[in-house]
């Protein structure tokens, strides 16, 4: 769209206004006018975790079990620990946790002191259980905070699809209106989208955000623009 100065004098200033889509979370892919930020379904975007299980002491009837936990997502204040055992054992005493049983579902809950674990730190549990029979199988699907651990990582998501609708080509407005941003956006994964962004973009590495829409459709009142031409991509 272009602005003519008045007394018909025009000045030429192109600028470039990008976009961004975001979705419910998580990773972010760069694009030339774009940044697209696109997040796996909702329901797995807590921390991410690894378990390790190891059997230290076993006398037949019973044995001990040692778990360590170790986040690999963001920082955690609290943890709980879940996972099931596929025989008879039962659980008579834990430490470092607040350990409880339902049938074969054994949970465990941080203490006061160790709940908190930033990127890549570790809290290690224990406890002791009886055997009555069978073959002392360890098992070995575990979450933490609900979350599957040990690889089990939701996919990656591919970033939304973002195109504007308003202004359309060759637009002219009068100096210091009021312009309609208009853009739509589609998920292309598994996500929703939440925001679009508008940007406008005075170099790769010089971007001043301009609105935010959080609804479809994803509009936004650009006001007071100054005389000049601008490029909206």
């Amino acid at each position: 769209m272009r602005t003519p100065l008045p007394g018909g004098r025009s000045r030429r200033v192109r600028r470039l206004v990008g976009w961004v889509a975001c979705l419910l979370a998580g990773a972010t892919a760069i694009g030339t006018t774009a940044t697209a930020s696109a997040a796996p379904h909702p329901a797995a975007t807590a921390a991410g975790c690894q378990v390790t299980y190891s059997v230290p002491n076993d006398w037949g009837s019973g044995f001990s079990a040692a778990i360590t936990i170790t986040n690999t997502g963001p920082a955690i204040t609290s943890w709980t620990l879940g996972y099931s055992y596929a025989g008879n054992q039962k659980l008579q005493n834990g430490w470092n946790g607040t350990w409880s049983q339902t049938g074969a579902a054994v949970t465990v809950t941080n203490a006061s002191w160790n709940g908190s674990l930033a990127t890549g730190a570790s809290a290690s549990i224990g406890a002791n259980f009886n055997n009555s029979g069978g073959t002392n199988v360890a098992p070995t699907a575990f979450t933490v905070n609900g979350v599957a651990c040990n690889g089990a990582t939701p996919p990656t998501q591919p970033p939304p699809t973002v195109s504007l609708t308003s202004p359309t080509t060759n637009s002219i407005f009068t100096p210091g209106s009021a312009i309609t941003l208009q853009a739509s956006a589609a998920s292309s994964g598994t996500g929703s989208v939440k925001q679009v962004s508008f940007f406008e973009s005075t170099g790769a590495t010089s971007n001043t955000l301009i609105g935010v829409a959080n609804t479809a459709p994803f509009a936004f009142q650009w006001t007071n623009v100054a005389a000049g031409t601008y490029s909206l991509t």
